[in-house]
This record gives structure tokens, C-alpha cells and sequence, in this order.
């Protein structure tokens, strides 16, 4: 059953790039609040380097909350600041981080934003990600190009502009497919999950795709690696690239559900900063995912599929050389 939304009557919204919300929520018990960041754990398997990445156990200290007519005031403030300069200073930043919010408030702060898919709420904390300066684009395009010409189209559709509520988070993958409602057998899988509140009933996404540059910290990407794999999605891959500009260096791994069914487990052949490796120099390296993890359990694969998903990190090198050299 749908939850009933609350009545927004007496709001006012108005077009970018200043929408005003006079919007409050009732008063909502007091949440534990946690770091961004997540915990891994690293070890060998081949050539490879998977990490398990575990969300944090630890509590952080709370932090002063405003009162929630003056966070909406500054949250349109600062979405004024991230629309004019692409980008948030450090207090402004540090003050909307700070303060406890729930789905139902971010929805109402964020919608029709013109900005909207680059504002995520991760473990009820308003993060504005950075607006998508090249090679973004180009490096999800080319992600989009290697998984698309792999997978079967009948099975799969694209869901690029879906977001993903994971508890008390909400963001809008880079790029995403699902499994088409038609291939999804009667009665359903336990492990495909359906979308909240979705009129279509429409699955999660099974593969997502996160492209980072510059401003986006690893901490985050990673952070949101983990929550896709919640246990009230249906994830099965997730497909990461942070790209650092000013030291011309970069970082390709995917990530799969671990063993006990939630929780990213994360691999990779490359290094983090400062051992992360050159955009300039070729890159013999692929990543073979086997497509029984990408399709999962009771979606046939088709007999003339690959085994292997497979993703070359010297296609997507190319491709970021391509724009910023």
C-alpha cells in the first residue's frame, strides 16, 4: 500500500533558481546519526584487490540542529549559492550536512529543483554533489556503451532517471538498468524489490553506475556503494570511477552483493591516492564479472550471452584522455 503523502497545501514552489519551501514536517523522534564514511575491509583474490565495504558502527557526536523553518530557509539559500556558483562553500556545506533530515522533508526541499539529481541524502544528510563538468558525461556515456552492447535488451531496460530510496537515503545513480517487468517471473524473485511508492511497480535498478570527478571524495562514493546493496534493493552490480583532474590520475572498480546479502563488496586492480594510477599511461586491465551475478538468480540468460561482463578500464582511459588532453 502507498504511503498517504501530507498535505503541502499552503506551500509555495516557484521555478529555479530560487525556490522557496515553507514546508515542516511534524516533529520526528531523534534519529542515530552516523559518519559518512565507510569502513573496508581489503583482501587478495587473484589480481584482484576486493574490499567489503561495512557501514559504520560507530555513532557520531550530535551535532546542533536547527529548528526546521530556518534549515528550509537555508537550504534555499544554499541552493541559490550551489546554482549560481556550481559549488557550496565549506560553511555553508558544513551546515546543511549537519542537519537531520527525513525522505519525506528532502523530497519536498529538492523538488523541482532544476539541480534536483545532484542533491543526494545519504544516511539523513543532505549531500550537493558537483555539477557534471566534463569528461562526467562522457565517461558515463562510454560506461552506458560497454554494459548496453553486453546485456540483453529484452531483459534489461535502462533507468537512468529513477531514483533509489535506500532507508534513510536517496540518490539518483549515473546510469542504471532493471529487469524489465515482462522478465520478471511469476511469483516474483525474493531478491527483486520494487521501487516505494512507484504507480508502475517497477523493480530497482540491477546494475548502477557511479562516475566521481574532482570535488566528490572517494568516502562518499564508496559510501553510497554500501547502501545500494541494501537488502530493500534489488542491486546486483555496481560500477565506480573516481577521476582526480589536477593530478591526472584515476580508479575503476565494481562491486557486488556480499555473501550474507547486504553490503557492497568491492573490487579493484587499482589504487587510491596517493598510489592512483596515471590517466597518461595504457592500462591492461578488465574487469570479467560473470553474468550469472549481473542477471541473478531466475532471470534466464540468453544463450548467446558472453559468460562475462566485461569492463575495459583502458576504454574508459581512453575516453577521459580524449576530453581533457
Amino acid at each position: 500500500m502507498a504511503t498517504p503523502k501530507r498535505d503541502f497545501a499552503g506551500s509555495t514552489v516557484r521555478d529555479d533558481p530560487a525556490p522557496v519551501t515553507t514546508y515542516r514536517t511534524r516533529a520526528r523522534a531523534a534519529k542515530e546519526q552516523h559518519s559518512l564514511a565507510t569502513a573496508t575491509e581489503t583482501k587478495k583474490v587473484g589480481n584482484d584487490t576486493t574490499l567489503d565495504t561495512t557501514q559504520s558502527s560507530q555513532p557520531v557526536d550530535p551535532q546542533p540542529q536547527l529548528p526546521e523553518a530556518q534549515f528550509i530557509k537555508a537550504f534555499n539559500s544554499a541552493y541559490n549559492e550551489f546554482y549560481r556558483n556550481n559549488a557550496l562553500s565549506d560553511t555553508t556545506r558544513k551546515l546543511i550536512e549537519e542537519q537531520d533530515v527525513d525522505i519525506e522533508l528532502f523530497d519536498h526541499l529538492t523538488e523541482k529543483k532544476q539541480n534536483q539529481r545532484y542533491i543526494s541524502l545519504l544516511d539523513g544528510r543532505i549531500i550537493f554533489h558537483e555539477l557534471p563538468n566534463a569528461p562526467h558525461g562522457q565517461v558515463i556515456d562510454r560506461i552506458h556503451d560497454i554494459v548496453w552492447r553486453q546485456i540483453d535488451h529484452g531483459t534489461f531496460q535502462g533507468c537512468s532517471d529513477n531514483d533509489c530510496r535506500i532507508g534513510n537515503s536517496k540518490k539518483r545513480p549515473d546510469a542504471s538498468w532493471a529487469i524489465r517487468k515482462s522478465h520478471i517471473p511469476n511469483p516474483r524473485p525474493a531478491w527483486i524489490k520494487l521501487l516505494p511508492n512507484n504507480p508502475y511497480n517497477l523493480p530497482f535498478p540491477s546494475i548502477v553506475v557511479e562516475v566521481a570527478v574532482n570535488n566528490e571524495s572517494p568516502a562518499i562514493l564508496l559510501a553510497f556503494a554500501q547502501r545500494y546493496f541494501a537488502a530493500s534493493t534489488s542491486v546486483r552490480l555496481y560500477i565506480g570511477v573516481k577521476i582526480w583532474l589536477a593530478g591526472k590520475r584515476f580508479w575503476v572498480g565494481w562491486g557486488e552483493r556480499r555473501p550474507n546479502g547486504t553490503g557492497c563488496r568491492l573490487t579493484s586492480n587499482m589504487a587510491w591516492p596517493p598510489n592512483a594510477w596515471s590517466i597518461t599511461n595504457p592500462v591492461n586491465l578488465v574487469y570479467q564479472i560473470p553474468m550469472a551475478t549481473v542477471y541473478g538468480p531466475g532471470i534466464p540468460i540468453p544463450a548467446n550471452a558472453p559468460t562475462t561482463l566485461d569492463i575495459s578500464v583502458e576504454e574508459i582511459r581512453q575516453e577521459i584522455i580524449g576530453v581533457i588532453m
